[in-house]
């Protein structure tokens, strides 16, 4: 990162920023591949703020989007996805919202995906997956369709009982571990084979692969 120099700098001034309840230090934020629109959020609404115009609005509330709205619920993730031109917005409840551009200049909100809760939203590189980490931590994966793909606990208690083991040559020869290390040594301790060094010189000697799948 040493060798990245800034090619350019510039600083707007929004004076209608001032008016939004933006009581939070670090309010999520993203902006357009074009840097016309930067989106910005407090705890219950989305905000463009248009770079030409200088102008502020809300296009997104919670008041709005979620019934039954409880004082804790809050935005908690936000992206704009750039194949698709539309904002995603994360809940705190559970819920996943599209916010895309109409012809008209407006923009049309959709429930896409919902679940218990959430509490971090992360869309890959290529935004073609989105990670979904919940308060009972779960973490679920979805394409860009919302489809799940994968869940799974990441305070689970039986990963170690889930992992299978996979290897080739005889048992006696694979590694399992201490313990299993520890076991094969006694074995071979108490029933040594002889060995040939009369064409050991000509014999090749090939490791073996231990591979363990989860």
């Amino acid at each position: 990162m040493e060798n990245l120099i800034i090619s350019q700098h510039e600083c707007r001034n929004f004076p209608d920023v001032r008016t939004l309840d933006l009581n939070e230090s670090m309010p999520l934020f993203c902006w357009e591949p074009n840097l016309e629109n930067l989106y910005l959020t407090n705890k219950h609404s989305v905000y463009e703020l248009n770079i030409v115009n200088k102008s502020v609005s809300s296009i997104f509330s919670l008041d709005r989007a979620v019934q039954n709205l409880s004082f804790d619920t809050r935005i908690v993730g936000l992206a704009y996805l750039s194949s698709l031109e539309t904002l995603c917005i994360a809940v705190s409840s559970g819920e996943l919202f599209t916010l895309e551009k109409n012809f008209s200049g407006g923009y049309q909100e959709q429930l896409v995906a919902s679940t218990i809760s959430i509490k971090l939203m992360e869309w890959s590189p290529s935004q073609d997956t989105v990670a979904v980490l919940t308060n009972d931590h779960r973490l679920m994966v979805m394409n860009a369709d919302f489809d799940l793909v994968s869940e799974v606990d990441i305070q689970t208690t039986k990963a170690s009982e889930e992992f299978v083991s996979v290897g080739w040559g005889k048992e006696e020869t694979q590694f399992k571990g201490s313990i299993g290390k520890k076991t094969l040594n006694n074995t071979c301790g108490e029933d040594p084979l002889p060995v040939d060094v009369s064409v050991s010189k000509h014999q090749h000697c090939y490791p073996f692969s231990n591979i363990i799948f989860h």
